[in-house]
């Protein structure tokens, strides 16, 4: 592997994704899982992992000292103020979540125009980017699974309901899926409301996250965008100063 190559990681709630060159991989988190068992790529050449991170200072130390026994120095991307046109709308640029910057990076730079990017994961993060490039801001709310479960958890029998009941728009004819599609027609008609609130509804909408596929087929034009922040890594890397 030549050092030109770089690790791209994204260390989310739920799941940890790499990418080397056009290869990704993924693995969900859970108590029982080492990182040490990961099938990591070896740099022999001191290769460079970039390294999106919403976990905890111990598990990112953890991850730093397991690349750099495969070869890789970690970089940690921040939030800045302003990165390849894309000006942060925060007044703290360090409150925003490193994960919603770089989604939002690769958006940009792709679609070069305004546009709604809707995190689907365990919150439901909304963010507006005007054509300016100017984040307008976000909102941040329970993801659909946490709304529902939140409801569902103090009955095992709903639990088990819910396991079998599929999310759609219809309305429920048990509380169950009562309780699953008015957590999906919530979350579409915020998205939606947002869109028309902000002027937005002729602009870009990107979808990604665990849900995302589920949104997306009731979202007519939306965009489904996987592993958007190793795509985001990607362009973040873009004339970054990284042998510093």
């Amino acid at each position: 592997m030549s050092a030109s190559t770089k690790l791209l990681i994204d260390a989310g709630n739920q799941r940890l994704k790499w990418r080397v060159g056009d290869v990704t991989q993924a693995v969900d988190w859970n108590a029982e899982a080492e990182l040490a068992d990961l099938n990591w790529p070896v740099s022999e050449d001191a290769g460079l992992a970039l390294v999106s991170s919403v976990r905890s200072a111990e598990e990112n130390k953890t991850l730093d000292g397991l690349l750099q026994q495969s070869g890789y120095r970690a970089v940690y991307p921040r939030v800045e103020s302003e990165k390849n046109g894309l000006i942060c709308g925060y007044r703290d640029s360090s409150q925003l979540g490193v994960d919603r910057w770089l989604a939002m990076l690769a958006c940009w730079n792709k679609l070069q125009k305004g546009f709604v990017y809707v995190g689907a994961g365990t919150a439901l993060t909304i963010d507006v980017v005007y054509a300016t490039g100017k984040h307008g801001g976000g909102y941040i709310t329970s993801g659909l699974g946490l709304g529902r479960e939140a409801l569902l958890s103090r009955s095992e029998k709903l639990l088990n309901q819910y396991a079998t009941s599929t999310p759609c728009l219809s309305l429920g004819i048990d509380t169950a899926s009562a309780i699953n599609n008015g957590a999906l027609v919530a979350a579409i008609e915020m998205i939606r409301g947002v869109q028309r609130a902000k002027g937005m509804n002729g602009a870009g909408l990107v979808v990604s996250g665990g849900d995302a596929a589920l949104l997306t087929q009731h979202l007519g034009g939306a965009i489904f965008w996987s592993n958007i922040v190793l795509d985001g890594l990607s362009a973040w890397s873009e004339g970054a100063e990284l042998n510093a």
